[in-house]
């Protein structure tokens, strides 16, 4: 009974170690990014944060603070949810103006859906079939609504996924936490305000609502009194979404991942020892993976058999190619070896030929040296608040239009705009809210706080090992973050509160 408990609190403090680490050196990074440079900014910029301290010094004033605690906090259901309508609307004029041809890899898959016999798009999937899920899921979704393929048309699906994946957040802590929901909407009503991934139809923004439907999934069967039978539905949709989420991007599981270790953490807990023989444990877990099982079976065969693009087997791009190039220069893409996998003709080839590259860099880095690779990729992979926008090459194919209504908000958002450096800084500033109020909550634990952290940890991980390089590819794990920083940010609060109060008292002792 005691090893157990004793792996357990090894376990617990070796994650909350190796989490609290990587997530100060997050906001040390994110706090050193070129993003929060005056230089790139205008006189709009200014103007912002002379509201905020506008806004700070009203605050001040006892009547003016009673105001807003009365609309934002006794009143924050009706408040928060108009607000969030508000950016509803605000989104969908967004998209309804600005929906620009993409490019990189939703170009390929977009393109596919119109020419689907160009050899250049047969070759694409042939070496990267990962992707061939999102083309049947677009394909799927466009001829179920009776849509025509235009970027218009998938911009509003992503929209629509990207709010919906909002909505589960909020209703998880909803569910959790029924106190923070209000401090939740207003946290996912910031983040959808500067979150222009909406115009970006691809895997990073598909994902989002499956990663938080199965973490819903997960919150309901442990944190409700549900009928046996109604946990069991949940626990089948929850499978199958896991898959679902596997398929768009095999990272998509880190999150489960962090649920199931979590759990067996605390099966070591000796007064936890009594679920193990809870028949109805059993029932729900047999039932998770039966759907599990079943929907990959039936996913891999719809995609094995799909007659959208003729692919040639034996082309694809093995594992060990996205650790190669994860140990790049940058630690992200590099054209060369991408031109290596065309080049080279079979999977075993491509597999010696990574593993060489591995090697060379390894050798060449020596132990100190990858440390300090390490460090700059995981830099490159976090610190950026608006998580690469327009990093990607060819990321906006279509021109500026000045004159026209979608031209404010392309001076923010395209290559070229003026107000380009606003954006970003203003992201950053976001950003850097959402890492402090979770590197400062530190003293929230909970079980699924837990399992929240070890899904960012694991999604740190992950990217320090594969293709990264920059923070785009942190998106998928935005519900993770969303959902800890609402459970966390008053606890972030209290301890700066505490410590500005010892500071008073200590500076008025020194005065004395």
């Amino acid at each position: 009974m005691k090893i157990f408990n004793k792996l357990y609190k090894l376990g617990d403090k070796t994650v909350f170690i190796l989490f609290e680490f990587l997530f100060l050196l997050t906001f040390i990074f994110a706090f050193q990014s070129s993003n929060l440079n005056f230089l790139g900014t205008t006189k709009t910029t200014i103007r912002f944060l002379l509201v905020l301290v506008i806004l700070a010094l009203l605050l001040t004033i006892t009547k003016v603070r009673n105001f807003c605690s009365s609309v934002f906090i006794r009143h924050g259901y009706l408040t928060s949810l108009l607000l969030l309508l508000g950016v509803f609307f605000l989104q969908f004029q967004f998209v309804h103006n600005v929906s620009p041809e993409i490019g990189f890899d939703p170009r390929n898959i977009f393109s596919t859906l119109h020419d689907p016999n160009n050899n250049f798009y047969k070759t694409y999937f042939s070496i990267y079939p990962n992707n061939l899920f999102m083309l049947l899921s677009e394909k799927k979704i466009l001829d179920t609504f009776h849509l025509i393929a235009t970027w218009h048309n998938l911009d509003k699906i992503t929209l629509f996924l990207v709010d919906f994946s909002a909505l589960l957040n909020i209703l998880t802590i909803h569910i959790l936490k029924r106190e923070k929901t209000i401090s939740a909407i207003y946290i996912h009503i910031v983040w959808l305000l500067l979150f222009p991934m909406i115009i970006v139809p691809y895997t990073d923004t598909w994902i989002l609502p499956a990663i938080s439907l199965y973490v819903l999934c997960y919150c309901v069967i442990v944190k409700t009194d549900l009928h046996l039978a109604l946990k069991v539905f949940v626990s089948l949709v929850m499978g199958a979404v896991i898959v679902v989420s596997y398929f768009l991007k095999p990272s998509g599981v880190i999150p489960f991942i962090a649920i199931c270790l979590i759990e067996f953490l605390y099966l070591l807990r000796a007064k936890n020892y009594v679920k193990i023989f809870k028949l109805s444990t059993w029932i729900i877990a047999l039932a998770c993976l039966l759907s599990v099982s079943g929907s990959y079976y039936t996913i891999n065969h719809k995609i094995s058999n799909q007659k959208i693009v003729a692919i040639t087997p034996g082309r694809e791009t093995p594992a060990l190619h996205f650790i190669s190039i994860g140990m790049g220069p940058w630690g992200g893409y590099v054209h060369y070896e991408e031109d290596a996998m065309k080049n080279l003709k079979t999977i075993a080839e491509r597999k010696t030929y990574s593993k060489k590259m591995i090697k060379k860099r390894m050798h060449k880095r020596g132990a100190l040296g990858y440390i300090k690779f390490l460090l700059q990729k995981h830099s490159n992979n976090t610190a950026d608040g608006s998580f690469g926008w327009l990093n990607e090459y060819q990321y906006i194919n279509s021109p500026i239009k000045r004159g026209t209504t979608a031209y404010k908000y392309q001076k923010f958002l395209y290559p070229g705009g003026k107000k380009v450096g606003d954006f970003r800084f203003v992201a950053q500033l976001f950003w850097l809210f959402l890492l402090l109020s979770i590197l400062l909550g530190f003293s929230y634990q909970t079980k699924f706080s837990k399992v929240l952290r070890l899904g960012i940890l694991g999604g740190f991980l992950f990217l320090l090992i594969f293709e990264g390089g920059r923070s785009r590819y942190l998106i998928q794990f935005l519900p993770l973050f969303l959902m800890l920083a609402s459970l966390t940010h008053s606890s972030a609060r209290s301890f700066l509160a505490e410590i500005f109060h010892q500071f008073r008292l200590n500076w008025q002792h020194k005065i004395e």
